[in-house]
């Protein structure tokens, strides 16, 4: 007797057991826990146990002229004050620099060019630490990955917390990074470098600034 053709085809595939749907939602659980920590992580949402609020964009103090121009984050204009802890609670303002030069140095641990100008910028700082500060902020990323960059890289400059990206946001800062901003001994912002300073760069801050 000939074989007869499947008069049921379809109802066969319709049901494939129960593993299916069990690995179905298997998955949906494992990509919705990678999602969650994967922005708990970048913004901070770690075991930071420093309390954010405290922190980020204040007003000027020191010496500066009340009836000049508001600060803001361009050339030739006052550079936004603020307020950062590094990753042992350690407050910086940037208003306590004035008299010296500070290079604002933008990153993340995630960005290529951040990691590779690491080793210029902390020679740059020992070379001239009577009359530069180079500070890091860190983009919204948690104190762990902060100490654990600055051990690996051996980091010899201050890395500070931006919680909230409050002095990122007020500094015009994006994903573009790193961006850096030299600021001179009135609190003035001198040069603003978009990505990693060429030695070109180095070069004329070095003869223009430091010397």
């Amino acid at each position: 007797m000939a074989n007869l053709p499947d008069e049921q085809p379809q109802r066969r595939r319709e049901y494939s057991g129960p593993f299916t749907t069990l690995g179905i939602a298997l998955v949906v659980i494992l990509i919705v826990g990678f999602v969650f920590w994967f922005f708990e992580l970048r913004t901070g949402g770690g075991s930071n146990n420093i309390k954010a609020d405290n922190f980020g964009v204040i007003e000027q103090e020191g010496d500066f002229d009340p009836e000049s121009q508001p600060a803001v984050a361009s050339l030739g204009r006052l550079a936004p004050n603020f307020r950062l802890p590094n990753a042992h609670g350690e407050v910086i303002k940037l208003s306590d620099l004035r008299g010296r030069y500070v290079l604002l140095n933008f990153w993340a641990s995630w960005c290529g060019p951040c990691r590779a100008e690491v080793r210029d910028l902390s020679e740059l700082s020992d070379r001239f630490p009577e009359v530069l500060t180079v500070l890091g902020i860190n983009q919204q990323e948690v104190s762990e990955i902060v100490i654990a960059f600055k051990s690996q890289f051996s980091v010899s400059y201050p890395l500070l917390l931006d919680f909230r990206g409050q002095v990122s946001s007020t500094y015009a800062i994006s994903t573009g990074l790193p961006v850096s901003l030299l600021i001179d001994q009135k609190g003035v912002i001198r040069e603003i470098y978009w990505g990693a300073l060429s030695e070109e760069q180095y070069e004329y801050l070095i003869m223009t600034y430091l010397l």
